[in-house]
């Protein structure tokens, strides 16, 4: 999970610190598949610096995008519907990264990317929900559960109108 900050004035990510990403990452890239930038970062760098991995790039409540080179797929993941009572995330720390470790156990276990990425999503949704961490409960799986359906279901609309 790369995260570089953009600038607060520009929103730009510095090409400076966009290098150091790319520098860590060619380090120990033969020994990825999968990356899972935010939306800063992946724009920072040329999409073709992309091509050799598996990337989900996060992109806060707009949802996700996802490329797989190999199946020649590019996917936008829509955001889940939050589940408060004004439909604003009550904290957003954490979703991310909950997303981002989500979408890396999700795929280690032979999940495919669009599958991980529905199931992800709701994820970092049900995370916004709270004002710390959610409570494992029976009540916050099935959510995740409902909320990942909704996902899948938003994202296969998508792919028929293309």
């Amino acid at each position: 999970e790369p995260v570089a900050f953009p600038d607060s004035r520009t929103g730009k990510v510095s090409n400076a610190d966009a290098l150091s990403c790319a520098s860590r990452f060619d380090r120990f890239c033969s020994s990825i598949d999968f990356v899972c930038p935010d939306i800063h970062l992946y724009e920072s760098l040329s999409t073709d610096y992309w091509r050799n991995w598996k990337v989900a790039v996060r992109n806060g409540q707009y949802g996700s995008f996802l490329i797989d080179p190999e199946n020649q797929l590019t996917v936008t993941i829509p955001a889940a519907t939050l589940k408060t009572p004004d439909g604003q995330p009550v904290n957003p720390t954490g979703a991310g990264n909950a997303y981002s470790s989500a979408m890396t156990a999700l795929l280690g276990t032979g999940a495919s990317i669009e599958e991980a990425s529905s199931i992800a999503t709701a994820i970092g949704a049900v995370v916004c929900e709270y004002d710390h961490l959610p409570p494992w409960t029976g009540e916050v799986m099935y959510r995740i559960r409902k909320g990942a359906a909704e996902v899948k279901e938003k994202a296969d609309h998508i792919k028929s109108l293309v």
